[in-house]
């Protein structure tokens, strides 16, 4: 078997690097668009980079029998390099759209990549939260000081500046990945057809609930990063740098419950009782976004952390809880899995679009609220694990 404890290590350090590109222009990107489309249609285009997601996903397990997950992870991290090359330069509206779906769409088939890797290492079942929430713990380390970083460099240097420090962590996570991981030897994949794949994923009522709060989970995301930076920038008159603060507090949620919380559904809690907890303050925070219009930037930060430490103990346990029932050949149903996050990224930024057309941001944020507690219907349902 490959060994785990030293792999283990390069992939947790490729996988930092890579979360680190993503996390610097996560926040930012809808903005950015902004400058060459009108508003309305930044949704759309991050519509059509889920949509390029889903379908990729839905090829990832064919293709990865054939090539091998590192060679799989490899191509799409030099795809991912130019497609940010193209977007940094700003040629216009045509080349920065195509390249931006492009860049959607690989992020989602190099993290696919990422969990096949860990998965892979993952030494027993009783092991994979404690695994899991170091490896959330290291993307998150990432993002949580990406925010800082990247209002920092477009209040000094501008958006070609950044998305060019991006393509220096992606070419460290192609570096890393090509010389140290050349003794990783692939299990072998069981593959089925993607009409099968759903099909076995609904067939599990387990794993068919766990599915619908990770998409309640990504649909928050979507709505988060598309329009709540545009929504401080442009509407309540915050700067980026300010902004980078709130978002650092935000994602420090992350970083310091997802590991604690990974032990703790190993060792004294099932994901259950976390995955209700967690829903309610997420649900609840939302609900509170109306009300903050006017609020300074310090309560703006604590609302924004009470939401993250709801949607931290999501991720982890959804995570956990679904890594229970599959094992590292299982990449169909992984893949399967895997595609809520685009799918919710087709549907959030379209609808939250429509709503924006007819109301305003704090509704937005209302409805969203509605739809996270709504989740708690399917985590009541799941047969915890302990």
């Amino acid at each position: 078997m490959f060994r785990h404890s030293k792999f283990t290590k390069y992939i947790y350090i490729a996988s930092f690097c890579f979360g680190l590109q993503g996390a610097l222009a996560a926040y930012i990107n809808s903005t950015y668009l902004g400058h060459f489309v009108p508003e309305v249609w930044i949704g759309l285009i991050y519509s059509v980079g889920a949509f390029c997601a889903l379908v990729m996903l839905g090829l990832a397990p064919r293709i990865i029998r054939n090539i091998g997950n590192r060679q799989y992870a490899l191509l799409f991290l030099m795809v991912n390099l130019f497609a940010l090359f193209f977007i940094g330069q700003g040629s216009g509206p045509i080349l920065i759209i195509g390249a931006f779906v492009a860049y959607l769409a690989t992020n989602s088939a190099i993290m696919y990549a990422f969990d096949l890797f860990i998965e892979h290492v993952n030494p027993i079942p009783s092991e994979t939260g404690r695994m899991r929430g170091i490896y959330l713990t290291v993307l998150n380390i990432a993002w949580m000081f990406a925010p800082l970083i990247s209002g920092y460099i477009l209040a000094h240097y501008g958006f070609t500046m950044l998305y060019g420090l991006s393509m220096v962590f992606v070419l460290c996570t192609f570096l890393f990945l090509g010389s140290k991981l050349r003794g990783y030897k692939n299990p072998v994949y069981k593959t089925i057809s993607f009409r099968h794949g759903i099909s076995a994923l609904l067939a599990n009522k387990n794993l068919r609930n766990i599915a619908s709060v990770n998409f309640i989970l990504q649909l928050f995301y979507s709505w988060m990063i598309v329009f709540l930076p545009v929504y401080l920038v442009k509407h309540l008159g915050f700067s980026w740098e300010e902004v980078g603060i709130m978002f650092t507090v935000m994602l420090a949620a992350f970083v310091i419950l997802q590991y604690p919380l990974g032990k703790l559904a190993d060792t004294n809690l099932g994901e259950k009782e976390l995955l209700i907890s967690g829903l309610c303050v997420m649900g609840l925070s939302c609900l509170l976004v109306p009300f903050f219009a006017d609020a300074t930037l310090y309560a703006w930060a604590g609302l924004l952390f009470l939401s993250r430490i709801g949607a931290a103990t999501i991720e982890c346990m959804a995570e956990i809880y679904f890594f229970k029932q599959i094992g590292e050949r299982d990449t169909s149903m992984l893949s399967t899995y895997r595609l809520t996050a685009p799918t919710a990224f087709i549907i959030g930024p379209l609808l939250g679009s429509a709503i924006l057309f007819f109301s305003s941001y704090g509704v937005l944020f209302f409805i969203l609220g509605i739809v996270v507690l709504s989740g708690l219907y399917y985590a009541i349902k799941l047969k915890d694990t302990r």
